[in-house]
């Protein structure tokens, strides 16, 4: 991804800005309401620091213009994939109905990485387990937020 040299300190800026009016906007509201706004200022620092790393890659790309063969670069699959994931997006948020949430989201981990590319099996299921038992640990145990059951395994 290639960013002009001014897009990536005006994201982190337009990012700063909008974690700076969230804080602002947080300070008068109740503690449940505050959790998930802090939770997005979070994820819009991250999300400046994408912007940052981006313009510091940029900026060393073009300092060792580097020529690179066509067979070094990797194939992103295209259309094809990011049709795949907004139809698996789709299918697992359906699924949550029929099959939970916890299932579904196993499911959809193993679908997205085999989409991706990744064939090591043992990596697929690591990282489909893992998932599932962060969120299940974090927000069901921890959090006590309630998850669909799905009709396989009824309501929670």
């Amino acid at each position: 991804m290639r960013l002009a040299p001014i897009g990536a300190p005006l994201g982190a800026t337009v990012c700063g800005g909008a974690m700076a009016a969230l804080a602002l906007f947080t300070l008068s509201l109740p503690g449940s309401l505050a959790y998930p706004l802090a939770y997005a200022q979070v994820l819009i620092a991250l999300t400046a620091l994408l912007f940052f790393v981006a313009a510091a890659i940029s900026w060393r790309e073009a300092r060792a213009a580097v020529t690179v063969e066509p067979a070094q670069v990797p194939s992103g699959g295209g259309g094809a994939v990011m049709l795949g994931t907004i139809m698996l997006c789709v299918l697992y948020a359906a699924a949550w109905t029929v099959a939970g949430y916890f299932l579904a989201t196993f499911c959809y981990v193993v679908l997205q990485l085999l989409l991706l590319g990744e064939r090591r099996w043992w990596l697929i299921l690591a990282l489909a387990c893992g998932a599932v038992l962060l969120v299940y640990v974090v927000f069901h145990r921890l959090l006590l937020l309630p998850f669909p059951g799905g009709m396989l395994f009824g309501d929670d």
